[in-house]
């Protein structure tokens, strides 16, 4: 008899956690793919084993990055429209999209930070993917045509809203700084990883501001 396929998570030498009883947990982290092929037919009688896959420690987080992230499906679909069997675009727009987020997540970001960074990468993506639609028509007519700007013009609104809620998120989220120095008054907007710098010994009534182009 033939072993069944086994999905794995790098977890030899690690014992399966426990599971209710009756339940079969997956085995050091590998998963039947029976199980997937069981719970994507529908069949009911595999609740109970999905429900601890689910739940166990090493096999539930990647069953949940493979079968439950939205914003993947979404980007996979542009993507595999926009390459069709090119691989080398495929993968090359895949590179494309990872560096966007980072950058657009900056170092350290908050959760919501990391959401809004990955929504306005891939209104990004959509942007330029409907621009190309209408780039690459010929004899459109003049409905045609009015849908597809149309279409550019509302895919473009959702960017900027996205990158305008990205970069007011990231400014709510700085404390402001209000140094009194004598009769003068400075504001600064500063961040928890962005501590004041010690004193200048050479100048004990200066004060860095760090990112602000020198001393006061």
């Amino acid at each position: 008899m033939a072993k069944p396929k086994t999905l794995s998570h790098k977890s030899e030498g690690t014992p399966a956690p426990a599971h209710p009883k009756g339940t079969p947990a997956p085995s050091n982290g590998s998963v039947s793919m029976d199980l997937f092929d069981r719970a994507i037919k529908g069949d009911e009688s595999c609740r109970g084993e999905l429900k601890a896959l689910l739940d166990d420690p090493e096999g539930g987080p990647l069953t949940i990055s493979l079968f439950g992230d939205p914003p993947t499906f979404a980007q996979r679909s542009v993507i595999d429209g926009a390459a069709g069997k090119n691989l080398l675009v495929k993968g090359a727009l895949q590179r494309r999209m990872k560096t966007l987020r980072a950058e657009l997540e900056g170092p350290n970001p908050t959760p919501i930070e990391r959401l809004l960074a990955e929504r306005a990468a891939f209104c990004w993506l959509v942007v330029w993917r409907y621009e190309e639609h209408l780039a690459s028509a010929n004899e459109l007519t003049f409905k045609q045509g009015d849908y597809h700007q149309r279409r550019i013009d509302a895919a473009h609104r959702r960017f900027l809203s996205s990158v305008r809620t990205l970069a007011t998120v990231r400014k709510l989220a700085l404390p402001a700084l209000q140094i009194n120095i004598g009769e003068n008054q400075v504001n600064v907007a500063g961040g928890p990883d962005r501590p004041m710098p010690p004193p200048d010994p050479a100048r004990p009534d200066a004060i860095d501001l760090p990112e602000r182009g020198g001393q006061l």
